[in-house]
């Protein structure tokens, strides 16, 4: 539901490139959809912070109030954007036809120096919409608070990072503010993401590019170990990057917890689990305990250097046609204070494969 919000008439409002799409004439008919994705990015009220406040935007008008668009329309908006001198463009639409015309828009952007960051889709597909399955685009899926994937949001080879897309407080028109999800709100958080790094103060300022991959640089994992279909590369976490020349810092993650089929060797599967270290010094003797139906199993992490990610199997004993219910935990030695140990734990339950 919406609730009202107190506008902060201070902030400079979004820049406007004309396009041939006009608002409606009474602007109180106008959807929230654009208002919601620009609220991730530069929000300044308490209520509907955006990543990055301090960015300047500029809106590009590509679709009624109805959401539709066209191809055409879209290329001309990513080429009006390039021309107004954006560093950073971010599309949350998604199409499951890839288009020609959007192709030379995308290489028009990419030669400029300038870069697409777009929305998955919420189809629940394995495979990415466009135009963020197009070469040279960054594209987003969604996953939950707690860092789960999100069934709606299309997976692919194509996908190279993940961000929040459920329950994400965001701004609406009419001064309102709303609940909203979907990966057209995860992608405005990673172009957010990259905005806050490159408006960094300093004496060297990073480019579009720079900024990109010194956030992947500090993602952190979820699914598979490194990269996979369906949260690519991790997640954003600004804070890591912002840390990450401060020495001193500990951090053990239960990364992510989930279930490897069956082999000849595991008939019944095994539970995999993710330990990252987050923090910035190499963490010795982590202990990890995981609690399942059929006991407690321990293990100790001897090493594991700062960013690095470390993986842990549980096999499955027995076949079950119940629920399974497992809880990972780690803990630092020596008396360290681990910096967020809400990341510390993770408890999943599982419920049995169709077939079982």
């Amino acid at each position: 539901g919406n609730c009202p919000i107190a506008p902060d008439r201070s902030r400079r409002a979004p820049r406007r490139v004309p396009l041939p799409v006009p608002l409606p004439g009474d602007l109180s008919a106008q959807h929230g959809h654009g208002t919601a994705v620009a609220s991730m990015i530069i929000g300044a009220n308490s209520l509907t912070p955006g990543v990055a406040p301090g960015a300047e935007l500029f809106s590009v008008r590509i679709a009624n109030d109805l959401g539709q668009s066209d191809s055409f329309l879209l290329a001309q908006g990513i080429v009006a954007a390039v021309d107004s001198g954006a560093q950073l463009i971010n599309i949350s639409m998604a199409s499951p036809g890839d288009s020609a015309l959007v192709r030379n828009a995308i290489e028009y952007a990419r030669a400029a120096g300038s870069l697409i960051i777009a929305a998955a889709g919420n189809n629940g597909l394995d495979r990415v919409s466009y135009p963020a399955a197009n070469a040279g685009v960054i594209a987003v899926g969604a996953v939950d608070a707690l860092g789960n994937h999100l069934d709606f949001s299309n997976s692919g080879q194509q996908l190279a990072i993940s961000a929040p897309g459920f329950g994400v407080n965001a701004a609406w028109t009419g001064d309102q503010s709303a609940s909203v999800n979907g990966t057209s709100f995860s992608s405005p958080i990673v172009a957010g993401a990259i905005a806050a790094l490159m408006s960094q103060p300093g004496s060297s300022k990073l480019t579009a590019r720079q900024a990109t991959d010194l956030l992947f640089e500090y993602l952190n994992d979820g699914g598979e170990s490194g990269t996979d279909a369906a949260f690519g590369a991790g997640m954003p976490d600004i804070g890591r990057v912002m840390n990450r020349n401060t020495r001193g810092i500990y951090d053990a993650a239960v990364a992510s917890q989930r279930i490897v089929p069956a082999s000849s060797t595991n008939p019944y599967g095994q539970v995999e689990i993710l330990i990252q270290n987050r923090g910035t010094e190499t963490l010795i003797n982590t202990a990890v305990n995981i609690s399942s139906p059929s006991g407690n199993f321990t293990s100790n992490i001897t090493s594991l250097l700062p960013n690095r990610v470390t993986t842990l199997r549980v096999p499955i004993p027995v076949e079950t046609a119940t629920s399974l219910r497992y809880e990972s935990r780690v803990a630092l030695s020596g008396g360290l204070n681990d910096a967020k140990s809400s990341n510390d734990r993770r408890v999943e339950t599982y419920a049995p494969a169709s077939g079982n």
